[in-house]
């Protein structure tokens, strides 16, 4: 029968209906037929259907809870539709950032390169000039001397006075005291020995010790766990070089280049020297020039607003909106938590302990738990998860130190 709790009538619960059966009033029942429960509104004889309204009413449509169960269904079905579309959207900005930055790169190593071609090519022919005009003007002073020579030549033997051949056995005579054998011979030779020395300073002048401008290695980071098969190596050089080599192995002597190294099944950190050699001046040493471009793997730090999803996992820090590839902890970013979500920040255990700042107030975090996390790579380490103490902060700066 029913019972009375306080001031209320608690209905009996007599489980699945039977017809043979009497019920008393306030009895609810169940019909397996349909799935619907009914409840007496008064003493019911044996016998008697659950279609008798005079002693039953409907407690419960099963039908209607099937309804309620295929709504809030539904709704759990847009609500992780819009989650995956979501998550694309991050993802596809992401991999634009990425593809922004490359672009960015290239075109700045392009614009160092072409900067200095300019660069090279002004000094070339500032240098190329300055050569010019020496030589002019010592072409100019040797002619001076040749044409006060001959006048002094053409003096004496108009004078009749005997002394040309005193006069032209001094002129064999050269700087060093050597008498040479002829006037010409004497001639000759120390217009050789002045363009030695013409051609000397020249090279001199034009002389550019070789630099190297720029080197790198595409891509520059890979995630930990991760396999790179192909790298390209990209340089530039102040001048053309006589040899250059990578590694201690020869290249095609360019200014610039960029070379492509395949093959490799790189699985840890590895730096690249490039070594550029020139081919010197007439009286300067061979110079050289080097500089290194490395590839370093990182693992990622994992961020993003979501709600709090009671056990930490490795599949859910994948699917936070961001994860960076860095070798440290210290960030500053936006996130965007709307109602019930949190904001997560999770580092490797490596890089220490994490403090906070929200909003220029130092805290506003808590350590959620450390996990051991096995990221997109398949490479496992142990991982801080911090998380916002408050939900629903909506756009909000954090930095990380």
């Amino acid at each position: 029968m029913a019972k009375y709790v306080g001031k209320r009538v608690v209905p009996k619960h007599c489980g699945a209906w039977t017809k043979n059966k009497e019920y008393e009033m306030l009895s609810i029942v169940l019909d397996e037929a349909s799935g619907e429960s009914y409840i007496s509104r008064r003493q019911v004889p044996s016998g008697t259907l659950l279609t008798d309204e005079y002693y039953w009413s409907i407690c419960s449509l099963f039908s209607q809870q099937i309804a309620d169960m295929g709504e809030e269904f539904e709704e759990r079905q847009q609500a992780i539709s819009q989650n995956n579309a979501e998550t694309l959207r991050q993802i596809r900005a992401d991999n634009d950032a990425t593809e922004t930055a490359i672009r960015q790169d290239n075109d700045a190593t392009e614009q160092a390169i072409n900067q200095d071609n300019s660069n090279t090519r002004t000094h070339v022919d500032e240098v190329t000039g300055n050569a010019l005009t020496q030589m002019n003007q010592a072409k100019q002073s040797f002619n001076q001397s040749e044409a006060q020579l001959n006048a002094r030549m053409d003096a004496v033997l108009r004078a009749g006075t005997g002394d040309a051949q005193t006069e032209v056995r001094d002129a064999r005579v050269d700087a060093d005291g050597v008498e040479h054998d002829s006037l010409g011979e004497a001639i000759r030779e120390g217009y050789t020995f002045l363009k030695t020395e013409l051609d000397n300073l020249r090279s001199d002048i034009s002389y550019d010790a070789v630099a190297v401008t720029a080197f790198s290695v595409t891509p520059s980071l890979a995630e930990m766990g991760s396999t790179v098969a192909e790298v390209v190596l990209a340089y530039a050089l102040n001048v053309n070089p006589a040899s250059v080599q990578i590694d201690g192995q020869a290249v095609e002597a360019l200014k610039s280049a960029s070379i492509t190294r395949s093959g490799l099944a790189l699985k840890a950190s590895k730096t690249w020297t490039l070594l550029a050699k020139d081919g010197g001046s007439a009286t300067k040493p061979a110079g050289s020039a080097t500089r290194t471009a490395a590839l370093t793997f990182y693992n990622r730090v994992y961020y993003g607003a979501a709600e709090d999803p009671g056990t930490i996992s490795s599949s859910f820090l994948l699917g936070l909106a961001n994860g960076v590839l860095t070798g440290a902890r210290a960030r500053s970013f936006t996130a965007d938590a709307g109602a019930g979500k949190y904001i997560w920040y999770a580092v490797p255990v490596r890089f220490g302990a994490c403090a906070f700042n929200v909003g220029g107030f130092d805290g506003g975090f808590t350590l959620a738990g450390t996990i051991s996390h096995t990221n997109a790579s398949g490479y496992t380490e142990n991982y801080y998860v911090y998380r916002s103490d408050n939900a629903g902060l909506g756009s909000t700066a954090v930095t990380v130190s």
